[in-house]
């Protein structure tokens, strides 16, 4: 698991490996063009699986849906560059780190790597890797 905090930017910062799925976690809520940055973020690094929780987690699908449509103007998505997206705002953490590791797939890809990405006051990664050891 990679772990990325967002402070005063909302760029994920995630280190170049690859596609990946993403457990994006908003704890304080974000404004509508911190919420578009963060979600152009995601869809430029890389993330082809969005799994979002906390608050605000369907107006980041639908930022992260509208980047994902823009970057194929001319053209319908091709399946291997498609970002799937699932809404777990109402779920505890535990069911979406369950739900990381064992149900969400991407059709074109294998996407091992899980890379979190939170928004809140505090670090809490050594918790969330806590999470996934306890599955």
């Amino acid at each position: 698991m990679e772990y990325c905090r967002l402070s005063g930017s909302t760029e994920a910062g995630i280190n170049d490996g690859g596609p990946f799925k993403c457990i994006a976690f908003i704890e304080n809520g974000l404004s509508e063009t911190r919420l578009e940055t963060l979600a152009q973020s995601l869809v430029n690094e890389g993330c082809l699986y969005l799994m979002a929780a906390g608050q605000q987690a369907q107006q980041l699908i639908d930022h992260v849906g509208l980047c994902n449509h823009r970057a194929f103007p001319d053209r319908p998505i091709p399946d291997d560059l498609l970002i799937i997206a699932t809404n777990h705002e109402s779920e505890q953490l535990k069911d979406v780190f369950w739900f990381a590791q064992n149900t969400a797939m991407h059709p074109c890809h294998g996407l091992e790597r899980l890379v979190v990405v939170h928004e809140g006051s505090i670090n809490r990664e050594a918790e969330f890797a806590e999470l996934l050891v306890n599955l």
